[in-house]
């Protein structure tokens, strides 16, 4: 307005159309939170977009709205944000290099305004990430607008990053919009936006060609100009998408349906976000994250829907090309080019995934694989082992190969019902697309020492059938009492269960439900002990039916390259030969 006054330009309406608009946006992101969730990148412009509102927002109702966004969008930060400071989170939009380093950038700074985690002493940076997290520090732009803002975050908010006072613990799930006709016919019915000004609110949900959606972008491109364009058909960003303006109504649905696989997988409202962290202060911590969605076998762009994290230390799941490095190429920009389904009880997740489309396969690389930097766990201290099924028992079905790992006082264990191969970098490729996977995180609370935790782990069983994937695991795997869990007190075991289609969500109050949370051990009277009965003889010889042993992770004088294990013959390499199973005699890798 000041801008337009001082050019000879009449003053606008103070009850503008914008305001409208930024109106609903607050109202939405407080109603089905933020679709950008968690994206290392983005979430930093939005926390400066927001801010300026809360400082310099003159209509009070709008800088409220802004602050309760903000309450929000913190909230979600700290409950992901490492002892160490460090960032690794499960996201709808992300870039590979956030899932390898958690440090150095802009979110990093915001960490430590807001916890002091990073800034020196226990749980800093190690001397190879401290100048990028130094740089972060003095160019952050977001730590700038939150250090110079009259924003305050609640004690409610910070409880994310430490858990609750008592136990170091955080366990939260919430849920990211609605279904996506319901978001539609949700923003057409807003009285403070008139004609298409809701579809920008759609395509933030990634909603461009849904089956829902294709029509209204179309018809918002045709009429909708931009400075030095005759229409934005014009633009470089829509030029190659042009033809489609030519499309009936009715050949623009055949043409979405038939590409779902595509279109869909872009999508970011309603999906289920899920949570569990143990904060150990300055021994370090775990967290094991994942999103749940109905886009399972569509191609997820920028995706991540699944992250644990040991100390520092990212591990996740990938299908795709695997571990590629170069910043540019289809393979990054589709991180998941199926994406899997996910089941997650706590500190146990299963996550399953489906072959690829065939019309995905066309244009990207497919293969399933996790990524494990047990090299860099090693050289922070940690220990680490992979485990391989008896022939026997493979054949016999339900057992699993496993990699598990210990950093200071934390546990992480991923496990797979296909062989692994060690591929590029830390990754392990499994021999099937179609596979899944267990990740648990655990602490010293629940596990005396590595081999107690791998028996624990060596102990469970699965299947994945056309509808589900199952998993049987002893109970002392489960930290406290995780909601959705069948458990057999007598055997000592819980049984999980992860379909592979949802026809809907669970549902839950609000944007950022809380699950029940119980210190970490403490479980109701005698169960324990009824438990640790059933459990006892199983664990302990489960480790002994597996071929295992602890390797040397002395790479420091080693030529093997970092996170590649040496096998029996000192070749790093889990080949069978072709075989689905490994001999069942001498050491295994």
């Amino acid at each position: 307005d000041q801008w337009r006054s001082e050019n000879g330009w009449s003053a606008r309406p103070s009850e503008s159309r914008s305001q409208g608009r930024v109106r609903s946006f607050l109202r939405l992101k407080l109603r089905h939170g933020f679709f950008e969730f968690n994206s290392t990148g983005y979430i930093t412009f939005t926390l400066q977009a927001l801010l300026n509102l809360v400082d310099f927002c003159a209509d009070e109702e709008i800088a409220g709205l802004a602050r309760e966004c903000v309450d929000e969008l913190l909230s979600n930060v700290l409950a992901f944000a490492a002892p160490s400071g460090a960032f690794f989170t499960v996201t709808g939009r992300g870039y590979h290099k956030h899932r390898l380093v958690g440090v150095g950038y802009d979110i990093n700074a915001v960490i430590w305004l807001l916890t002091g985690a990073g800034a020196g002493g226990a749980g800093a940076p190690d001397s190879r990430e401290r100048p990028r997290f130094d740089a972060a520090l003095k160019l952050c732009n977001a730590a700038a607008f939150l250090a110079t803002s009259s924003y305050a975050p609640r004690e409610a908010v910070l409880e994310h990053f430490t858990g609750k006072a008592s136990n170091g613990r955080l366990d939260r799930a919430w849920r990211i919009g609605a279904p996506l006709g319901e978001m539609v016919a949700e923003l057409e019915k807003d009285g403070d936006l008139t004609g298409l000004d809701f579809v920008p609110f759609l395509w933030s949900m990634g909603a461009y060609f849904s089956d829902e959606t294709c029509i209204r972008t179309v018809e918002f491109i045709n009429a909708t100009t931009a400075p030095g364009c005759k229409s934005l058909w014009t633009h470089s960003n829509f030029k190659s998408m042009s033809h489609l303006r030519y499309l009936s109504h009715s050949m623009l649905r055949f043409a979405s349906r038939n590409l779902s696989s595509l279109a869909e997988g872009a999508l970011l409202t309603d999906q289920l976000v899920t949570v569990h962290k143990r904060h150990l202060q300055d021994k370090g911590g775990v967290l094991l994250a994942t999103v749940r969605s109905r886009q399972v076998g569509c191609v997820g762009y920028q995706k991540v829907p699944v992250m644990a994290v040991l100390g520092a230390c990212p591990v996740w799941t990938g299908c795709g090309a695997p571990e590629r490095t170069a910043e540019t190429g289809p393979a990054l920009v589709q991180s998941h080019v199926s994406l899997p389904a996910t089941a997650q009880f706590g500190n146990v997740a299963v996550v399953a995934y489906r072959p690829a489309s065939r019309l995905a396969k066309l244009r990207f690389p497919s293969a399933v694989y996790a990524h494990f930097p047990l090299g860099e766990i090693a050289k922070a201290g940690g220990e680490g082992l992979l485990m391989t099924p008896a022939k026997a028992q493979a054949k016999a079905g339900g057992k699993l190969w496993w990699v598990v790992a210990k950093q200071g006082d934390g546990y992480l264990g991923l496990g797979c019902d296909q062989s692994l191969t060690p591929g590029p970098g830390p990754a392990f490729v499994a021999k099937a697309e179609a596979c899944f996977w267990v990740f648990v995180v655990a602490t010293s609370a629940e596990f005396t020492d590595l081999a107690h935790f791998a028996s624990a782990c060596a102990a469970c069983a699965g299947c994945m059938t056309a509808t589900e994937a199952k998993l049987e695991c002893p109970r002392e795997l489960c930290v406290g009492s995780p909601p959705g869990l069948t458990a057999d007190l007598q055997r000592g075991s819980v049984e999980f269960s992860c379909p592979l289609t949802f026809d809907s969500l669970e549902s839950t109050d609000g944007p950022a439900r809380r699950l029940e949370e119980t210190a970490p051990g403490v479980r109701p009277e005698g169960e324990a002990e009824r438990a640790a009965e059933g459990a006892e003889g199983a664990a302990s010889t489960a480790l002994e039916d597996y071929l295992t042993s602890p390797f040397s992770m002395d790479f420091g004088g080693s030529d093997k390259e970092p996170g590649l294990l040496p096998g029996p013959d000192g070749n790093s390499s889990n080949e069978d030969s072709g075989s689905d199973t490994p001999e069942d005699t001498g050491p295994i890798t």
